[in-house]
């Protein structure tokens, strides 16, 4: 909300700077954006688990490949429905009014429809695991 607070307040003085605020907020206000990081806070979760099984002290290969495997189990059910995070900003966030927690959060709706990329970078994830 700072960085979005601070490009309104650049977007609104004169000079070069006011343009190029403007079209920074703009792709961050977009609702292809905002759900993508969600997703990618979902995704995010996911690694972080692989991150945190890889580094234990008592860890070895056979428990390291039981670990990958589930990892790879989530992000294919990540590239078939949405997550949790993904969810919990659905739920908050109304589209109508712009309404997010109290907080007004209203988005833009440029661009494509980002569920569409969701199944493609979740099978690109895979693809590349599975290398």
């Amino acid at each position: 909300m700072t960085t979005i607070t601070h490009l309104q307040h650049n977007s609104q003085t004169k000079g070069d700077e006011r343009e190029q605020a403007k079209g920074i907020l703009h792709n961050l206000q977009s609702k292809k954006f905002v759900k993508f990081m969600y997703f990618l806070l979902d995704v995010k979760e996911v690694l972080l688990d692989l991150n945190k099984s890889s580094q234990r002290d008592k860890s070895c290969i056979a428990t390291l490949l039981v670990h990958l495997e589930a990892g790879i189990s989530q992000l294919d059910v990540l590239r078939l429905q949405r997550g949790p995070r993904y969810q919990a900003f659905e739920k908050r966030y109304n589209g109508q009014t712009g309404i997010k927690n109290n907080h007004e959060l209203k988005l833009s709706k440029t661009g494509t429809i980002v569920e569409e990329g969701f199944p493609s970078f979740i099978s690109s994830v895979l693809a590349y695991i599975n290398q």
